[in-house]
C-alpha cells in the first residue's frame, strides 16, 4: 500500500482542506477531527490502516449520538 500512499500524497498536497464546519470522525483512528491538515493526514493514513468501524461507532455513542446511517455501495458494514 505505500506505493499507492504516496502516490496520493501529490494529490492531497495540491489540495486546498480548509477547517471543517462539522466534526468528522476519522476511522482509521476513530477519533474526532476539525482540521482540514487533520483531514489531509486522515486521507493519507488511511491507505495503509484498517478501518476501525467499531470504534467508530463506539465512539460515537459515548459522545451521545443516538442515531446513525450507513451511506455507501452496498452491505459492506451492515451486513444486510
Amino acid at each position: 500500500m505505500r506505493p499507492a500512499q504516496e502516490r496520493l500524497l501529490v494529490d492531497l498536497e495540491a489540495a486546498r482542506f480548509a477547517d471543517l464546519r462539522i466534526p468528522l470522525i476519522n476511522n482509521w483512528q476513530a477519533r474526532e477531527i476539525t482540521t482540514g491538515d487533520e483531514a489531509r493526514a486522515g486521507l493519507y493514513q488511511q491507505v495503509p490502516n484498517p478501518v476501525r468501524w467499531t470504534d467508530t461507532i463506539q465512539y460515537l455513542a459515548a459522545n451521545g449520538v443516538e442515531r446513525w446511517f450507513e451511506a455507501g455501495a452496498g452491505t459492506a458494514l451492515s451486513g444486510c
